[in-house]
């Protein structure tokens, strides 16, 4: 075409006879419009109409598919096809093609073009590469999950475990515990129990309510002889007499040797076939209460090294494992200890336990160090874990532990920075005064579906309540397909007519366009309409246009999509814009805005979207207009999303919170990085 050339839709409104703007009036297209939408376009005014000639194919980029081609039905493994340049595929593609056949290799090709219907390799491709990112989400939720549950079990294992003040606090009728050697039971469903004691010896549950809450070691006496045949021979104990502690004995801060009121032993009852049993402890009492038997008893370490360095008493820790073994040197610095018959031990174990407050109470290293055989090892470590262990080291508090939870509070606190920071940088921008209307032409459109007439109604009437020139904006309504949603009465492009006041006896000629979609689906079929809409003294230009399918169409007929709705009337604009060839849908939307609504396409600067279910603020349009105006970098603006329902439950209510966040906090921190 000639650089000096007119634009052709001058030409073409030269063509076409102005009517007066009145709701679906409409002018026949003359001889050079019905040429112009079979794909022609026009020279210089000046020319004969009937000198036209083929307007020349748009020029394909390399790579860029094209919508050349003969047969197939949109199966572009068939027909023939133009030409494409090939662009050579990067590592990094190949990569991700490689991933993606490795995600979705369990779903065969055929499969996917006979279940799925998707007949194009590039679908069934694009298929895979969503499936791939499912994957990777799926994956990237896992390892979260393991890192908030996984991780602190993998590090530290969740045992049952109690203090000696967590058990004395469970000590009430509903919940009784007790401890006794460095293990925890529940004694609550054992106190109810009525067979208790002997008829010389009853015990009554009253009674057995004492040992709630208590280290019970030495109402379980256990003699030396039975815990340690093989340091304590029948010569120099014969009657079973050596017991720690010996009564008598200071057993003052040591809560693990408290006297109670009655002892199990032979001593108090001989004629108790069980008691008689010098090992009472391990034969009945541990066998009976293993199904009472809730966990163990735990130290903090800090506190045995108190008791060891501050208050001299000979607790001392060997691999984790808590020993008390004040009552053994009580006994052996007593007057009862003739020939230090009480010194049972090794005296090279007696050594590093004696070590008068000086080191640490953990004596792990001097214990691994002694060199002895096994066997004596062994029979001083069976004697010492029978007499005077009391339980471990509590290692919940230990670094290994709250390594998980010092992980996470790491996590909450960039969180917290995070949001620290963007609600600094939302005080940038504070409230602004209501700027003056710009004079700017806006098209609104609003895409309908299967919304109810309130909903339409409500969205229609805040478009036409906007605080804007009414001249200067146009309401563009969209109806995809002729569809009667659920719970109502009548089609949604009868529901929108009858809101806007159209005649129903008006029936505009269909129009035909290609829609987004494939195959036979490509062509489709629309009804214009036009006219202006009064509401609350404003009166607004509006433009519906009712997508009805072709007469083949019986189910959803006329329905393509929300995306196909925006692309009609952006590709309309483009043509507009770069002089392109229409269809003649598009010729119809550029005469009824032209000579109907009186404005030319080309004076709609600005473009607002919304859905038929949304209602707008009456001065949001001139808000955003004015943003644009102030700033040409902008090419695109949203406006704060708020719920008309925020009350109606707990989820709506969650959803303000949601939105207030994301557009008065995020968006002004992206803000500092220029976007």
């Amino acid at each position: 075409m000639n650089a000096n050339r007119k634009s052709q839709y001058l030409q073409l409104d030269a063509s076409m006879s102005p009517s007066s703007a009145g709701a679906g009036a409409n002018t026949p297209l003359s001889p050079e419009a019905a040429a112009f939408s079979r794909g022609v376009g026009f020279e210089d005014s000046k020319a004969p109409a009937a000198a036209i000639k083929e307007m020349p194919a748009p020029a394909v980029r390399a790579g860029a598919a094209t919508g050349g081609g003969t047969g197939g039905d949109g199966n572009v493994e068939k027909g023939q096809h133009e030409h494409i340049e090939a662009v050579e595929i990067t590592g990094t593609r190949r990569a991700w093609v490689l991933f993606t056949w490795i995600t979705t290799f369990w779903m065969p090709s055929p499969l996917l073009g006979w279940c799925g219907r998707m007949k194009r390799p590039d679908v069934r491709m694009a298929w895979r590469e969503k499936v791939a990112i499912c994957v990777i989400i799926v994956f990237l939720w896992a390892v979260l999950l393991f890192i908030i549950i996984g991780l602190g079990l993998i590090l530290c294992p969740r045992e049952y475990v109690w203090t000696i003040d967590d058990v004395s606090n469970i000590n009430s009728p509903k919940k009784s515990y007790m401890a006794v050697r460095g293990n925890v039971y529940d004694i609550t469903d054992f106190i109810k129990q009525t067979s208790h004691g002997d008829a010389a010896y009853p015990a009554r549950p009253d009674q057995l309510g004492y040992y709630a809450g208590m280290d019970a070691n030495v109402s379980f006496p256990i003699p030396a002889r039975a815990a340690c045949p093989q340091l304590v021979s029948a010569t120099a104990d014969p009657q079973y007499l050596m017991v720690y502690p010996i009564a008598g004995t200071d057993s003052s801060n040591d809560p693990t040797t408290a006297q109670l009121s009655f002892k199990h032993s032979a001593r108090v009852d001989p004629r108790s076939a069980e008691l008689s049993d010098q090992r009472f402890y391990f034969n009945t009492f541990v066998p009976k209460m293993k199904k009472f038997l809730k966990g163990g008893v735990v130290w903090k370490f800090d506190w045995v090294n108190s008791m060891y360095k501050d208050q001299g008493k000979f607790w001392r820790v060997i691999n984790k494992e808590v020993f008390n073994l004040q009552p053994y040197f009580e006994a052996s610095n007593s007057g009862f200890n003739t020939n230090k018959k009480y010194n049972i031990l090794d005296s090279r174990l007696e050594a590093i336990m004696d070590q008068g407050g000086y080191g640490s109470a953990d004596v792990s290293s001097s214990w691994a160090g002694i060199s002895w055989d096994a066997a004596t090892k062994e029979n001083n470590y069976n004697c010492m874990k029978s007499l005077f262990y009391v339980g471990r080291v509590d290692d919940r508090q230990s670094v290994r532990c709250l390594f998980t939870n010092y992980m996470l509070v790491a996590f909450a606190c960039v969180l917290m920075l995070v949001v620290l920071v963007k609600f600094m940088t939302a005080l940038q921008f504070g409230k602004k005064p209501r700027p003056t209307p710009p004079e700017k032409f806006v098209l609104c459109q609003v895409p309908c579906y299967t919304e109810d007439e309130d909903s339409i109604r409500k969205t229609i009437d805040s478009l036409a309540g906007l605080e804007h020139n009414d001249k200067h904006k146009l309401m563009f309504i969209i109806c995809d397909g002729n569809i009667v949603g659920s719970g109502n009465d009548r089609s949604t492009p009868r529901i929108v007519l009858d809101i806007l006041g159209v005649d129903p006896e008006y029936d505009p000629p269909n129009r035909d366009y290609l829609a987004i979609a494939e195959g036979s689906r490509r062509h489709n079929i629309g009804k214009v309409y036009s006219g202006l809409y009064d509401f609350e003294g404003h009166v607004v230009p509006f433009m519906v246009v009712a997508k009805v399918g072709t007469p083949e169409e019986s189910n959803r007929s006329g329905n393509r999509g929300k995306r196909d709705s925006q692309i009609l009337l952006m590709s309309f604009f483009n043509k507009v814009h770069f002089n392109l060839p229409m269809t003649p849908l598009e010729l119809e939307i550029y005469h009824q805005m032209r000579h109907i609504i009186g404005v030319p396409p080309r004076n709609y600067e600005y473009l607002l979207q919304v859905d038929a279910d949304t209602e707008v603020m009456p001065d949001s349009l001139t808000r955003l207009v004015a943003a644009c105006t102030s700033d040409r970098r902008i090419i695109g603006i949203c406006g704060e999303t708020m719920l008309g329902n925020e009350s109606k439950s707990w989820t709506t209510m969650m959803q303000v919170y949601e939105y207030f966040i994301s557009h008065h906090m995020a968006k002004a921190f992206e803000s500092l990085f220029g976007s």
